[in-house]
């Protein structure tokens, strides 16, 4: 056996703009730190991205509204505690985005591997629900929109 392995060199992903109010969404970031590896097409990442900012900027359409309407051009200029240099709101957009994305890809392509043994698979059920990256986009959601969040659980 060779020390070779084929691989597909990955193209770079552009980011995401979808208008000045918005920060820009990063596939590279989304990859990154949402464990996204490269199994996943570009055109996968991309699909899903674009599919959560639709719903994101939806759900928040009436926030921005508001927001411009006191003078705020974007998101990152409304008034927020800023963490690690960034604001609040920001975090919490992308986090929303991200979130949600990782929902869709998580639905769409599960993952069907027999080898593992039940604890491993156990261990990586959260990762790969689709219902727990969606539970965490919409608390980020609303966070943002000053909403009260609940968890519950059956038991």
């Amino acid at each position: 056996m060779s020390g070779f392995y084929a691989t597909t060199a990955q193209r770079k992903e552009d980011d995401i703009h979808v208008d000045d109010f918005y920060p820009d969404i990063s596939p590279a970031v989304f990859r990154q730190d949402y464990r996204v590896d490269s199994s996943f097409h570009s055109d996968s990442v991309q699909r899903a991205l674009l599919s959560a900012l639709i719903d994101v900027t939806d759900d928040l359409s009436d926030f921005v509204e508001e927001q411009q309407a006191q003078g705020f051009a974007t998101l990152a200029e409304v008034p927020s505690t800023q963490i690690a240099g960034q604001s609040r709101l920001v975090i919490l957009f992308k986090q929303a985005v991200y979130c949600l994305a990782k929902a869709a890809l998580a639905d769409t392509y599960h993952d069907v591997d027999t080898a593992r043994t039940l604890g491993e698979k156990r261990a990586d059920d959260h990762e790969n629900n689709g219902q727990y990256w969606a539970q965490k986009g919409r608390y980020a959601l609303s966070k943002i929109l000053g909403k009260a969040t609940i968890e519950a659980k059956l038991i």
